[in-house]
């Protein structure tokens, strides 16, 4: 069984809820899941929320030429499981669609920051669980 998930063009509170729809799917059984909306929100809740979808999700961007797929699991075992429970807060102050920047930092610079500090900081105050 495979499901495709489309969010309307129309830009609503859609990102939470097409994660919601696609868990819905995986718990009643799915074995494939396509989510099809080019924004970096719902990419970063996707892999936050991987281990509860089916091992075989995909996120699919882009248009056209330009279209990609991108299957979730090799995306989360790269990060690892400390960046990706980070990943969310992260992604709430550096990138979000109504924030971009922070303090005047671009996504790259706000990353790399990110980065140095899983080589011996304290990434504790990105962790959705510390808000």
């Amino acid at each position: 069984m495979s499901n495709i998930f489309a969010a309307p063009k129309k830009k609503l509170t859609h990102d939470t809820r097409l994660i919601l729809h696609s868990l819905d799917a995986a718990r009643r059984g799915a074995k494939e899941l396509y989510i099809q909306l080019p924004d970096t929100d719902v990419f970063v809740l996707a892999i936050y929320r991987y281990h509860q979808l089916c091992k075989n999700t995909h996120f699919v961007t882009g248009v056209g030429n330009k279209k990609r797929v991108i299957p979730l699991g090799p995306v989360v075992n790269a990060l690892g499981a400390a960046k990706v429970e980070a990943l969310p807060g992260f992604q709430a102050f550096s990138g979000a669609d109504v924030t971009g920047r922070f303090a005047g930092k671009g996504k790259v610079m706000c990353w790399q920051v990110l980065s140095r500090m899983f080589h011996g900081g304290d990434i504790s105050i990105c962790c959705p669980g510390n808000f």
